[in-house]
């Protein structure tokens, strides 16, 4: 079964060494982004968006078919990052 992940925020940069983590590789497996999550939350870790620079995080959800995905997304007091699905961009608008 082949299992496809759109994420919004692809990529990430590595606050350490400025190496930049594309997500399909780092969360590949579930070892690795265990152990990537892992780093994040003991603060061991520190990832930037590459578009705005603002801070990131790591978590997980459990889609409906049963697979536990990770994923990056921007931390609450971002600038309004063109990649944060909550800011409205040219593709879409608002009705009142």
């Amino acid at each position: 079964m082949l299992i496809v992940i759109d994420r919004t925020i692809e990529s990430a940069v590595l606050a350490e060494t400025g190496e930049v983590l594309c997500a399909s590789k780092v969360f590949k497996t579930e070892e690795s982004a265990y152990r990537w999550r892992e780093q994040y939350q003991t603060g061991n870790a520190k990832f930037y968006c590459q578009e705005c620079g603002g801070e990131l995080g790591v978590s997980s959800n459990k889609t409906d078919a049963g697979f536990r995905t990770h994923y990056f997304f921007h931390k609450r007091g971002g600038t309004g990052c063109v990649l944060d699905s909550r800011v409205p961009n040219k593709n879409t608008r608002e009705i009142n």
